[in-house]
């Protein structure tokens, strides 16, 4: 079955029997085996966060063999909410916090197509950072009082107590945010949780108010601020042009996070719009947007490149053969396509990568075009077959399309430091070009690769002969693609232009350590 789930990963994690039970709970609700998912990840992520969500779902059981299966959740929110406001142009800022994760991005749909046009955040900012805080106000209650506590966070021990001290900060979170006023107060209870030096246990009977909780996590909330400013100013927007700011995650329930918006963007009024479903929510409608529709037989796989409606009255039909081990399908097999109209066109035999493509194929101005694909083998015999369509919408107010920019800028390290390759907020897909003159003889050469301050990967050129030595030339082409994956390649050259070495681009991930 052609099922797909989308999954929110919001932070980095290896796969654990959790995820095996989510892709079960999956399957046991639809009532069939589910071979793929979308995951949302944080748009702040560097490459290796991104990579290192990947690797948890594909430990999961999810097949994630295409790019498009990665989603920057801001973009999942927004798909979510555009397609309950017809407004074009729509301008909008989703303020995503999480537990453990900020996120904040300007967006703005134009005539059907967002365009994400700049990001910023911290991917150490959330609601823990807000438990943690009202733990210490507990702790400094206690130690007030004379109460001489021993606690260890390096203690495998204490940091059990630490825990259940964050579970009870959390727990209390909630009163705080549906109480009546600021000044309501709210019972902070908590028994067996807490020893003294004499490990004798304490009790926590403490209270506290809104307005006193606001005032331990005020720092955090000004920071969160300060990204959304930076966003806009990276944008080049004015605050008053934002036509909706968007709070998304669990932790934007609490009332504090719109007030603080409030103040700094006095004209422009928060929305909570369902905070924990509509990242998932619009990982789905991606889906279904922009993942092609996978046909199995006993041998072979199918996957077809073609939008459920279109705005154009023409488009190419493209598709990919595989077999099941994902290796391209072979050349002696051609495709047939049925149109709607009942008329047959000439077979398209597969190219060597496993490819056909039916060129400038015209839409009929019925609401549904139906089509009829099969794949035949050399002898005639039908190995695939598939019906889909494609509805002709051309005065859709729907969402068709997005566009989105480099989060992070990226460097490469030479001899003299970081050497900028594209900026931050350049549209994908980009290319860039630089050359560089080698300063040593070495028959292998190894150039690092950063996103901002991080380590992603290498380029690594081996076996140059010794006319590629020193004073010659190293040339990197670049192209960081619209889903934002780095590819490429290097060449050495001559002073007298011939080129003597080249390589692809080898980025190998550096995965972050979980600590």
């Amino acid at each position: 079955m052609n099922e797909i789930i989308p999954v929110t990963i919001n932070g980095i994690r290896r796969s654990t029997s959790w995820d095996y039970a989510m892709k079960s709970c999956a399957e046991q609700a639809l009532g069939h085996s589910i071979l793929r998912a979308t995951v949302t990840h944080p748009a702040y992520f560097d490459r290796g966060a991104v990579e290192e969500t990947r690797e948890a779902a594909i430990a999961a059981g999810f097949d994630m063999s295409l790019p498009e299966q990665m989603l920057m959740e801001p973009l999942a929110a927004a798909l979510a909410y555009t397609r309950s406001d017809s407004r074009d142009p729509l301008r909008i800022l989703t303020y995503d916090m999480g537990g453990g994760t900020f996120d904040v991005a300007y967006l703005e749909r134009r005539e059907g197509v967002i365009d994400m046009r700049a990001f910023d955040g911290n991917h150490l900012l959330g609601g823990y950072n807000f438990d943690r805080e009202l733990v210490h106000w507990i702790l400094k209650c206690l130690k007030e009082r004379g109460r001489k506590i021993a606690l260890d966070e390096n203690s495998p021990e204490d940091r059990g107590r630490l825990a259940r001290m964050l579970r009870l900060a959390e727990s209390v979170k909630i009163p705080l945010a549906s109480a009546l006023t600021v000044s309501s107060m709210v019972e902070i209870r908590g028994r067996d949780i807490l020893i003294d030096v004499d490990n004798k246990p304490i009790q926590i009977n403490e209270r506290i108010s809104r307005e006193q909780f606001e005032d331990l996590i005020k720092h955090h909330l000004e920071d969160a601020v300060e990204c959304c400013l930076r966003t806009l100013k990276k944008a080049g927007v004015e605050a008053g042009e934002l036509d909706e700011i968007l709070l998304v995650g669990g932790s934007t329930y609490g009332p504090w996070i719109a007030e603080s918006l409030l103040e700094a963007f006095p004209e422009a009024k928060p929305k909570l719009f369902n905070p924990d479903l509509c990242v998932g929510a619009g990982a789905a409608i991606y889906a279904k947007m922009v993942l092609p529709p996978l046909v199995q037989s006993k041998e072979l796989k199918l996957i077809l490149d073609v939008p459920d409606s279109s705005v154009l009255d023409m488009l190419n039909i493209t598709g990919f053969v595989a077999t099941l081990d994902d290796k391209p399908a072979s050349n002696i097999l051609k495709a047939v396509l049925q149109l709607p109209d009942g008329g047959v066109l000439e077979p398209v035999t597969l190219d060597k990568d496993g490819r056909f493509m039916f060129e400038d194929i015209e839409l009929t101005e019925e609401e549904h075009n139906e089509f009829y694909l099969e794949i035949m083998d050399h002898k005639g015999i039908l190995v695939i077959k598939h019906t889909f369509e494609i509805r002709y919408a051309p005065e859709t107010t729907e969402t068709s399309g997005f566009t989105t920019v480099l989060p992070r800028p990226l460097f490469i390290e030479t001899i003299d430091g970081l050497f900028p390759l594209a900026v931050e907020g350049e549209a994908l897909p980009a290319k860039c070009n630089q050359c560089f003159q080698r300063l040593n003889d070495n028959p292998n050469i190894t150039l690092k690769l950063y996103q901002e301050q991080y380590s992603i990967g290498e380029v690594r050129i081996k076996n140059i002969p010794p006319e590629g030595g020193r004073g010659s030339f190293v040339e990197l082409e670049l192209e960081i693609t619209e889903k934002n994956h780095i590819r490429g390649n290097a060449k050495v050259r001559t002073h007298e232009g011939k080129v003597v070495a080249q390589s692809k681009i080898l980025v190998h991930l550096e995965m972050p350590e979980i600590l």
